[in-house]
């Protein structure tokens, strides 16, 4: 993920913000009955650099996944972005994946980047249709608003809740436009409409783009996009705080938390040695017991 990338980062605050009132007051409320359920993993499984680290020497580009799935057991589905998947591959997908397996799938481009969500109501039935298709193995979905979002566009967005709300599976909105982190009253009222809605707010940390790491909880479930620097030392410390940040949610009332490590294109390689960090340290500080991967290569 390139969004927010700096070439240089040695001024950057990469402190967690305090809560937002809203995150403490959805938390407090929450339902107290069942357990805190973590998923950590990476936005992608074909990366040829994991070859002869993760994957065996030799594996070819079809059956990654199921590499992949031996490591992790849980990803940002990115692949949905460009088309909706037809039964048969989700089939595949998720025969490969193995049982236990959580895919958390991006809404489809034509339709996230819509002027008039309204205008997609058949896309968006065709992509609850796909999400039905992966059973037991659908995780929550993140719908990724335009950068040219504004804020004085909500009309549009609130429109088009309703069929959100009828969504097969949790739906996590991820914000961009600067307008929506400034805590304006517009804001604000979309934010508390989402929480009536069951509607979850995606939160990004990446370097570039501190306001997108806003700390808005609108239900009692985080979908965090981590963008890495390449293991740069800062990653490791971001992570730490992260998971102290997990354990405070999860103590508060939180119920799950989707953790998905990215980094720049070009840097991919190095997701997988930051997501078996963050696994380590959330088993730690949160008392989880997700598998921790072990590479094949033990330099990795």
């Amino acid at each position: 993920m390139d969004f927010g990338r700096l070439d240089d980062i040695s001024s950057v605050n990469f402190g967690l913000p305090p809560d937002a009132s809203q995150t403490i007051r959805v938390l407090k409320t929450a339902d107290t009955e069942g357990g805190f359920y973590l998923f950590v993993g990476c936005a992608k499984w074909g990366r040829k650099e994991w070859v002869g680290k993760m994957y065996p020497k030799g594996t070819k580009d079809a059956t990654y996944l199921e590499h992949y799935a031996k490591f992790f057991k849980s990803i940002e589905l990115n692949a949905t972005n460009y088309q909706v998947p037809p039964p048969e591959r989700i089939e595949q997908w998720v025969k490969m994946a193995g049982e236990g397996f959580t895919f958390c799938a991006k809404f489809p481009g034509p339709l996230t980047g819509s002027r008039d969500f309204g205008q997609s109501r058949n896309l968006t039935a065709s992509f609850a249709d796909a999400i039905n298709d992966f059973g037991a193995a659908a995780g929550p979905c993140f719908f990724l608003l335009p950068p040219h979002f504004s804020v004085e566009k909500n009309k549009a967005l609130l429109d088009y809740l309703d069929e959100l709300k009828r969504f097969p599976t949790k739906v996590f909105l991820e914000f961009r436009h600067p307008s929506w982190f400034t805590g304006s009253p517009e804001a604000e009222h979309v934010f508390e409409i989402l929480e009536d809605f069951g509607i979850g707010l995606a939160i990004t940390d990446t370097a570039g783009r501190r306001d997108v790491l806003h700390q808005h909880l609108s239900i009692p479930s985080a979908f965090i996009r981590f963008v890495g620097n390449r293991e740069h030392p800062t990653d490791f410390l971001r992570i730490d705080e992260w998971a102290e940040k997990a354990n405070s949610w999860k103590k508060q009332g939180l119920k799950s938390m989707y953790f998905f490590l990215h980094n720049d294109e070009d840097g991919e390689g190095h997701s997988p040695a930051l997501a078996k960090y963050a696994i380590e340290k959330f088993n730690k500080v949160c008392g989880t017991d997700l598998m921790v991967p072990k590479w094949l290569d033990a330099d990795h």
